[in-house]
């Protein structure tokens, strides 16, 4: 596996769009695991919704364990690389799965509504950063 980043159109966009229905935006930035074989994503993260001081990032994967080979990079991305304080993350309620990924990463959540959660991990929180 290696890493790659692209703007939107990419395959890693394209991944994320059918993966977990994430829109397709000109903000958006991608960095994701491939498959040696054939360059297939196994594990990608997006990152939108840029405010000043924070950012969105979301994460589609085949297996957790494609994922483990990016975690360091996505936080480092997000914090040290965009000099973010905080990252957000909205988690569907409905899968718990992606609940129990959210925690295990070290998100925590602000608030419930119907549909998702609401997490944040402030830089300072964040184990996956040097």
């Amino acid at each position: 596996m290696i890493l790659v980043g692209e703007q939107s159109g990419g395959s890693l966009s394209r991944y994320m769009h059918h993966k977990i229905r994430l829109p397709l935006a000109s903000d958006t930035r991608y960095i994701g695991a491939v498959s040696k074989e054939d360059l297939s994503p196994l594990a990608v993260v997006a990152y939108n919704m840029w405010l000043e001081d924070s950012v969105f990032m979301h994460v589609a994967v085949e297996r957790r364990k494609h994922f483990r080979v990016l975690i360091r990079e996505a936080f480092t991305y997000a914090f040290v690389t965009c000099k973010k304080s905080r990252v957000y993350g909205l988690t569907p309620i409905t899968s718990e799965k992606a609940l129990d990924l959210s925690k295990r990463l070290g998100f925590k959540p602000i608030t419930w509504t119907p549909d998702f959660v609401l997490q944040v991990m402030d830089k300072t929180d964040c184990r996956w950063i040097e």
